[in-house]
């Protein structure tokens, strides 16, 4: 007499992603080019600035000529991605919701800027709330399936690992009072900015295929007595 099994096998079940539109496209876009303004502005109102020595933080301080400017620059990018996040129909709804956190999150890291020569509490703290929403994002939003690469699992964790791995560098060097906090910074702010970019594009000039996922199938009808 054959064995029942212990736990019934999950069923797959496939769908085709749509494409990510063209307006998603332009927010992300829109997005990295709103932040490169506001660095390069910030920066050239910043005497002494260097890109090395000179932090995204240190640019936006309470008090210095280039607060005004990487703020609302900021609050702009958190916008821009947040509606990136509602277009970006590929990806895993997890993803979406976890980028959209983080576009909040940058509007916290706007309204808490670091003191003049010094990093605050606060302003820590909303740097790490929002760095660490968009370093995941990439693995949340991932699919199983047929999928175009920046979507796939493995890519997806590659690129929040290294992510997370580049925000401790930078941490790491503030801590140390090491002397390229600059470029350090900036290679963060840049690279999260940048990613939204590689996959809404990519999903909107390819087909972002077939996403599998694995549901309980129904339960067995009552036998008639």
């Amino acid at each position: 007499m054959p064995e029942t099994p212990l736990t019934t096998p999950r069923e797959p079940v496939d769908t085709v992603l749509p494409r990510t539109p063209w307006w998603a496209v332009a927010t992300s876009v829109a997005a990295l080019v709103a932040f490169a303004a506001a660095y390069l502005y910030a920066a050239s109102r910043t005497p002494g600035f260097d890109v090395v020595r000179t932090s995204v933080s240190d640019l936006g301080a309470s008090g210095t000529p280039g607060r005004n400017a990487l703020g609302i620059g900021l609050l702009v990018v958190g916008a821009l991605l947040i509606v990136t996040a509602l277009g970006l129909e590929p990806a895993d709804p997890a993803g979406r919701w976890t980028l959209a956190f983080g576009g909040l999150g940058l509007w916290l890291l706007a309204s808490a800027p670091a003191e003049s020569a010094t990093y605050t509490l606060r302003h820590t703290f909303s740097s790490e709330i929002a760095f660490v929403l968009l370093a995941l994002w990439p693995a949340f939003g991932a699919r199983a399936g047929t999928v175009v690469w920046p979507l796939r699992r493995r890519v997806g964790v590659i690129v929040s690992v290294l992510t997370f791995v580049a925000m401790q560098i930078a941490l790491w060097g503030i801590i140390l009072r090491a002397t390229t906090d600059g470029i350090r910074e900036l290679a963060v702010y840049g690279w999260v900015v940048l990613w939204p970019v590689i996959v809404t594009v990519w999903t909107a000039v390819r087909d972002p295929g077939v996403a599998t996922r694995f549901v309980d199938p129904p339960p067995d009808p009552l036998p008639h007595l």
